[in-house]
């Protein structure tokens, strides 16, 4: 009996020194990727800048944003060294809501604007109010912030999936990978954008990897910031309750799984339901954002599946349908997207038995290409962080050669290039 106690001593004893030695590894290793996230962010960014300043010095600008917005033009040329070229397209529509609100009448007429959420203009004035700086610099501040936490966010999940469901790879360099091949990704230059995706797509990641980490509480607050920041946000909420089905047993701990699926829920509720509270009283609608989509060429609802074949995909064989040439480079990533969400999901259960993560990339494609419009997919996808890592582990698995692995890279960091230009130009652009 002696000895067994001692044994059981000696085996507590041992447990702790390894835990302690795995909570020091890891704050030093999270001191490394903090490190290494705002190196590697800077870089990145620096690049992007370097598009900015070619498309500048080698092509005449020529902005789009709409006629009604055309008063808060002088925002963007007081914007330092070209930065103001970062709030082309919908960036337009951002800023107008941060100078003017919601209530400047758009097109046709209606209050158009409200179809953009207000989490990301909210933000940058809230920080404007504090720092009474030119709006456009803060956001750009906010989104290369909310960045560098993204960066760190997708190693953090990549490390923590990899624990749970793939334990013989090695989890650091699963994350190493996953952020290299997310930020490779030619769409990722809205997260540089004066655009909400940073936002969300930082909520998002940080929201599951909480979850993961069944702490609900967190991921409640990140669903709300999520939902209040873009309509897409709506695929986190199926997404976590695959996550939260997946971690325990429902019948055994029906009242725990209860509470937090509650909490999330209530997350979404607060998030959205906060923005319908404000169309309430400002416009006497709370499904205003909604009503609206259609001033967007956004039409709910038919044989949506009849609509891409006609307007998209069976003009394939035909690059001038699409205009430019890297106009139908770009198309053509974006009509390979759903067979590549629906492949990587599919692949990603059937070899790893994670429900969740085909979850999300399905309720994603349903919710954006219910709408009859495929060039924002592109941008849509950035919130399927863990299918980046589901490729990284399939990399890592079937040991892909490094110089494979290089000409991937290579060729995202090239389509990113000419995706930049011709976001920055202005009159080229899918997306």
């Amino acid at each position: 009996m002696g000895i067994l106690m001692e044994f059981t001593l000696l085996v507590n004893r041992a447990k702790y020194n390894l835990n302690w030695l795995r909570d020091s590894l890891t704050k030093t290793m999270e001191r490394k990727v903090i490190m290494l996230a705002i190196l590697f962010v800077s870089l990145w960014r620096g690049t992007l800048e370097l598009c900015n300043y070619f498309a500048f010095h080698w092509y005449n600008i020529k902005p789009y944003y709409p006629e009604y917005l055309s008063g808060v033009h002088k925002n963007i040329v007081n914007a330092a060294h070209g930065a103001g070229h970062w709030v082309n397209w919908d960036g337009y529509h951002y800023l107008g809501i941060v100078v003017q609100g919601y209530g400047t009448l758009g097109l046709s007429g209606a209050h158009s604007e409200v179809a953009f959420f207000p989490g990301f203009p909210a933000s940058v004035r809230l920080f404007q109010a504090i720092l009474p700086l030119n709006a456009v610099l803060i956001g750009l501040v906010i989104n290369f912030i909310l960045t560098i936490l993204i960066a760190i966010g997708i190693f953090k999940l990549a490390t923590l999936m990899t624990y749970h469901y793939a334990p013989s790879m090695n989890a650091a360099k699963v994350g190493y990978l996953s952020v290299l091949l997310y930020f490779c990704y030619p769409s990722t230059l809205f997260l540089a954008a004066f655009y909400a995706d940073a936002l969300l797509v930082f909520a998002v990641t940080w929201a599951l990897y909480f979850a993961l980490k069944e702490r609900y509480f967190l991921t409640a607050v990140l669903v709300a910031v999520a939902a209040a920041t873009k309509s897409t946000s709506l695929v986190l909420l199926p997404g976590i309750i695959a996550l939260i089905c997946t971690q325990m047993d429902i019948k055994k701990d029906w009242r725990k799984a209860g509470v937090r699926l509650l909490l999330v829920a209530g997350g979404f509720i607060t998030g959205l339901g906060g923005y319908m509270v404000y169309l309430t009283y400002r416009f006497n609608d709370p499904l205003l954002f909604y009503k609206v989509q259609s001033l967007w060429s956004r039409h709910s609802g038919g044989l949506f599946i009849k609509r891409l074949w006609e307007v998209y995909y069976q003009h394939l064989l035909n690059p001038s349908y699409y205009g430019h040439l890297y106009q139908y480079l770009i198309m053509l990533l974006v009509l390979a997207l759903p067979l590549l969400v629906l492949s990587i999901g599919t692949w990603c259960y059937l070899r790893w038995r994670i429900a969740w993560v085909p979850v999300l990339g399905v309720c994603l494609l349903l919710g954006s290409l219910e709408s009859g419009i495929m060039e924002s997919l592109n941008r849509y996808v950035l919130i399927l962080t863990p299918y980046t890592i589901v490729i990284a582990w399939a990399i890592i698995k079937y040991k892909v050669p490094r110089l494979g692995v290089a000409i991937l890279l290579l060729s995202g960091l090239a389509l990113q290039y000419y995706f930049a230009l011709g976001f920055l130009q202005g009159p080229y652009f899918a997306g």
